[in-house]
C-alpha cells in the first residue's frame, strides 16, 4: 500500500525503503532534499524533504557503524572514479576543474589512502565523501 506523507505509516514505509537503496543513491537522496529544503524552507513539502533526508541520513550511519570497512571502501571506489574522470588520456586535468581543485581532491584522496590503511575506516569514509559531495554540488 502507498502512504502519504502525514500519515504515520509513511515514516516506517520510508525508513524501510531507505534499507533497499544503494548508499550512492541515499547520499543523492539526502543532498537533494537538503538543496530543495534551502531553496524553499516554507514551502509545502519542506518537512517531508526533511523527514527524507533524515531517514537517509539514518540509514546511511546505519550502516557505517555496522560495516565501516565495507562502507569505506565504498566511498573510496566511487571518489577515486570522480577523481579519474578529471583526467583526459594524457593525465592532464580536464576542463571541467581547475588544477587547484584537482590538487585539493588529490590530497583528500591522498589522506583516504593513509587513513584507510592506518586501519581507521570511518575517517576515511568521511572523507571520500568529500570528494562525492564536491562532484555532485558542481553537476547540481
Amino acid at each position: 500500500m502507498q502512504y502519504t506523507y502525514g500519515q504515520h505509516e509513511w515514516h516506517s514505509a520510508y525508513q524501510k525503503k531507505c534499507r533497499t537503496m544503494s548508499s550512492q543513491s541515499l547520499r543523492y537522496v539526502l543532498a537533494d532534499c537538503k538543496r530543495a529544503e534551502k531553496a524553499m524552507p516554507e514551502g509545502h513539502k519542506a518537512n517531508q524533504y526533511a523527514d527524507e533526508a533524515h531517514y537517509c541520513a539514518m540509514e546511511l550511519k546505519r550502516r557505517q557503524d555496522a560495516n565501516p570497512h565495507d562502507e569505506a571502501v565504498k566511498a573510496i571506489m566511487e571518489a577515486t572514479t570522480i577523481l579519474s574522470s578529471f583526467h583526459d588520456s594524457w593525465g592532464l586535468t580536464s576542463s571541467k576543474i581547475t588544477r587547484a581543485e584537482f590538487d585539493w581532491l588529490q590530497d583528500i584522496l591522498d589522506s583516504v589512502d593513509r587513513l584507510y590503511d592506518e586501519g581507521c575506516f570511518g575517517d576515511a569514509y568521511q572523507q571520500a565523501l568529500r570528494i562525492i559531495r564536491f562532484q555532485f554540488n558542481r553537476t547540481n
